[in-house]
């Protein structure tokens, strides 16, 4: 293995460095997250010079990344350049530079993304959507030397102004980053283990790459044959229509073939694992691929209908769809055909093992155990037995751990994510829109935003705390967020609550939880209002599942 670091500035990182080398993301690192406020951030930080880390990229061996049908481009389709590399830390990053030097929005393998222009204003702040002049508009004057662009900014705004963001373009520009490059010519255990450790080293916004998913990437990518097509095939169709990404669908399809999750996810099991799966019959793979698929399907219908999750991207984890797709797998049992007796017991599991975190740590072994228990009673969902598994205290969710709610920042790390999830799931099972009248149940989460009630600038700028290290916690907690329109967050901007509540309907209000005493919306009475909210969505869960909820 050979290493180097290369200093490059933006401008040639995005222009000029990328037309002759092909950037791919291994499987298990392609889902794009930032939302405008994190690219604002990090835009942000380039224009004022702060660092923001480092770009990681893997140089291995033609032969891995010619057999990897699970890894995508970074932008645009599948092209083999000069040079190939996975990237393996840096793609928020960089997805995030691809946006602002292409207009916000481009493609990614046939998907779309796209987010909301960041503006910069005659004040030097940034912000999303029309507060200002779009920063894309400043890299087409600035940077690419459109002179047509330059000649509108002219007209529009005043000549200081005008030379200020002359002066940021540059900045973006000749920003330099370090990039690293790590250089494989053949790949073996031992190259694995060593790029494992990388993985596990590198951590960025709270999420650790660990050995587990390099294993699931590169095992997915040697897997050979009509099977792997199939395999493919399946992980593009759910990860298109439902978010499903590929860990939990390889775990799943290797699983219902044999073996073990400790040979799916270790490094000194591949060998191993690879010849279990090749000395089994292609007509054998290929109908076990068919059937894991009608069971994957099953569970998410079981969760659009009793959950009205859509999106499984709000799970804390999707490795939660795991044993109950295989009480599909091997009963042969369609959703229809579930008792309600079994369809309640499924529910209180699913909803307790997120929010109790049940994959958060051991992930192998857990899971291991739980399939086990529903391999052996598959005459009915062994709910209750899989809730023992969830430890004291876990049978039943009380008030005393939703109210930690109120103590949380539930937008950042996995404990935040239960709360999320459980936000959602009781606004969706309260018939709540997204402000424009749009059920949110009918919506990927990609098309809503999470909305503080109180604005987050409005609070930093009027919040009282004794301790600037808790402000994050009293912004971002469970009382003060909801999903909303990505338009109408837009809109909203920095508003006072009791400068835009009003504007809403009183049955939209109440969808989600929000206070009707107007006195709550004023900042002096910001905590009252976020417990008394929690407090009205904890009465929703109990009322919506009372076997679920003291």
């Amino acid at each position: 293995m050979h290493a180097r670091v290369e200093k490059i500035n933006v401008y040639n990182l995005i222009e000029e460095w990328t037309k002759t080398r092909s950037l791919f993301l291994p499987a298990f690192q392609r889902e794009f997250v930032w939302d405008e406020k994190k690219i604002k951030n990090f835009i942000d930080s380039i224009i004022n010079e702060y660092p923001i880390g480092s770009i990681i990229l893997w140089k291995p061996s033609k032969q891995i990344l010619e057999s990897d049908n699970f890894k995508k481009p970074l932008k645009g389709k599948s092209v083999y350049l000069e040079e190939k590399f996975y990237v393996l830390d840096g793609q928020q990053r960089l997805t995030s530079l691809f946006l602002l030097f292409n207009g916000w929005k481009l493609e990614r393998d046939g998907k779309k993304i796209e987010r909301r222009f960041i503006s910069i204003s005659s004040n030097g702040k940034l912000y999303i959507g029309k507060r200002g002049i779009n920063l894309y508009d400043v890299i087409r004057a600035f940077v690419f030397m459109d002179m047509e662009t330059v000649k509108k900014l002219e007209e529009k705004i005043p000549p200081k102004f005008f030379s200020e963001i002359k002066n940021i373009a540059r900045r973006i520009r000749d920003y330099e980053l370090p990039v690293y490059i790590i250089e494989t010519t053949g790949e073996d255990e031992k190259v694995f283990e060593e790029m494992a450790d990388v993985f596990v080293r590198i951590n960025r916004s709270g999420v650790r790459i660990g050995g587990p998913e390099l294993m699931l990437s590169f095992l997915a990518g040697k897997l050979g044959g009509e099977f792997k097509k199939k395999v493919s095939k399946l992980q593009d169709e759910l990860e298109n229509k439902f978010n499903i990404k590929l860990s939990p669908v390889i775990r799943f399809v290797l699983s219902n073939l044999g073996l073990k999750q400790s040979e799916i996810t270790k490094v000194d099991s591949f060998k191993s694992s690879l010849s279990k799966i090749e000395s089994i019959p292609e007509n054998e793979k290929l109908k076990a691929v068919e059937l894991s698929r009608e069971a994957l399907l099953g569970t998410i219908k079981f969760l659009k209908e009793k959950l009205g999750i859509v999106d499984l991207l709000i799970l804390p984890s999707q490795i939660s769809i795991i044993p109950i797709a295989t009480y599909f797998y091997l009963s042969r049992k369609r959703y229809e055909d579930l008792t309600s007796y079994e369809i309640e017991g499924m529910t209180k599991w699913f909803i307790l093992a997120n929010f109790f975190g049940r994959y958060s740590s051991r992930t192998d072994s857990k899971l291991q155990q739980d399939l086990a228990i529903v391999q052996n009673n598959l005459d009915k969902f062994p709910s209750e037995l899989l809730i023992q598994l969830l430890g004291a205290g876990k049978d039943k969710i009380r008030w005393v751990d939703v109210q930690r709610g109120l103590e949380k920042n539930i937008l950042r790390g996995s404990s935040g994510k239960s709360f999320l999830f459980l936000l959602y799931v009781i606004l969706v099972k309260n018939g709540a829109d997204d402000w424009t009248g749009i059920s949110l149940h009918s919506k990927m989460l990609d098309d809503l935003d999470r909305h503080h009630i109180f604005p987050r600038e409005f609070l930093k700028n009027n919040l009282n705390v004794e301790n600037e290290d808790d402000l994050d916690e009293k912004i971002n907690n469970l009382g003060n967020i909801t999903f909303i329109s990505k338009n109408k967050n837009e809109e909203i901007q920095d508003k006072e609550p009791m400068e835009y509540l009003k504007d809403l309907t009183a049955e939209s209000r109440k969808k989600h939880f929000i206070p009707e005493e107007e006195t709550l919306w004023k900042i002096d009475n910001y905590e009252d209002f976020c417990k008394i909210r929690v407090k009205k969505m904890y009465e929703a869960c109990k009322r919506e599942f009372p076997l679920i909820f003291e």
